[in-house]
């Protein structure tokens, strides 16, 4: 299978974290309400509206380096500017690059929500709402670069990732929050999740068992509408003051850089359940005075591989998705079965008021 690499900056040392998005809304000259650009939207802001002639050829992966950066930025700037004659342009780059892995083809979706005409629409029904779109990894990217307003950018994820595609593989989520009196470390709430996968069709098929990371599979929403999905790192906890600690993680999306692979075989009307314990901690700036206030403080949702940066105590929408694309031919006869499940399954969401302790 293929291997796709994605470089996610989690370190925490001050109360914040990086790799899900943490900045503001683009002001892009409309509303004067909105928080001041960041650096990076600055430097889409500056930038010259591309030509559309020759954006095609240079967003192909034949042109690597400085060169698709520079290309990449271009289409950012697209989004910025929402230019509807661009929706042809945008359409040729996701074919060359979505099923690549390319950031191109992701951003180009971005730019067709962002121009949001019928036709745009129409785009990126076809690519996106197939079973063959990598949704978690387009959510990682819609959360991850700069100044896409937050608003459209919770509307892309609801509309085209966090969707139900699957006719035979059903995903049900429960929450509880654990007694106080069963959690050992003081000062910490605990949810369980509870995702339960079962077949509703009428035959057998094979899903890859998801043995790390298992918390990746859940996407909190905010009541202000953020989409939080969590990174990959180990948290230490120190005494006080608390100082949340995740190194940086270079993410490898390949079975040869990750656990071997283990499959098994789901029975018509069968299910499979995966218990999800999040441990939510307050983790406070150096120097914190010891009240609980969002500027002295930061509301974190953990497991022992994976953290959610909450921010701040409240009500949350929480969804699971659990998607697996086609093996290639060479793949199944080296797993040995012809029956793999593929699709894109996306649970009701629960809501959980989340506390912290």
């Amino acid at each position: 299978m293929r291997s796709v690499v994605i470089l996610f900056t989690a370190v925490v040392v001050t109360g914040s974290i990086v790799g899900c998005r943490e900045d503001h809304p683009a002001t892009n000259g409309k509303d004067s309400s909105s928080k001041p650009l960041t650096d990076f939207g600055k430097l889409i802001a500056a930038r010259p509206v591309p030509d559309l002639g020759r954006l095609t050829e240079r967003s192909s992966p034949d042109y690597p380096g400085p060169d698709a950066m520079d290309s990449f930025y271009d289409i950012l700037k697209l989004r910025q500017i929402g230019d509807a004659n661009a929706v042809p342009v945008l359409e040729k780059i996701i074919l060359a690059n979505l099923s690549t892995g390319r950031i191109h083809g992701y951003a180009a979706t971005q730019a067709l929500f962002c121009i949001g005409t019928p036709e745009a629409h129409d785009t990126l029904a076809k690519y996106l709402l197939t079973n063959t779109y990598e949704a978690g990894l387009g959510i990682r990217y819609t959360s991850a670069w700069g100044e896409m307003d937050q608003s459209k950018r919770a509307l892309f994820i609801e509309r085209y990732h966090l969707i139900n595609l699957s006719k035979d593989l059903e995903l049900k989520l429960d929450a509880a929050r654990l007694d106080a009196n069963a959690v050992e470390a003081e000062n910490v709430a605990q949810y369980d999740f509870t995702l339960t996968l079962r077949n509703i069709s009428g035959e057998a098929f094979s899903i890859r068992d998801i043995q790390v990371y298992q918390a990746s599979m859940l996407y909190f929403q905010s009541e202000t509408g953020d989409f939080i999905c969590g990174a990959r790192g180990r948290v230490e906890y120190e005494k006080f003051p608390l100082i949340m600690r995740v190194d940086m993680v270079s993410m490898v999306v390949a079975d040869s850089e990750m656990l071997p692979p283990q499959w098994f075989e789901l029975e018509a009307g069968a299910s499979h359940r995966y218990n999800i314990q999040l441990r939510i901690r307050y983790l406070y700036k150096q120097g914190h005075s010891g009240s609980e206030s969002s500027e002295d403080s930061i509301l974190v949702a953990a497991t022992d591989d994976f953290a959610f940066a909450l921010k701040n105590a409240g009500a949350f929408k929480v969804y699971a998705m659990f998607e697996q694309q086609q093996p290639t031919k060479a793949h199944l006869t080296h797993l040995g079965f012809d029956n793999p499940w593929s699709g894109r399954a996306v649970s009701e969401p629960v809501t959980v008021n989340i506390v912290g302790k």
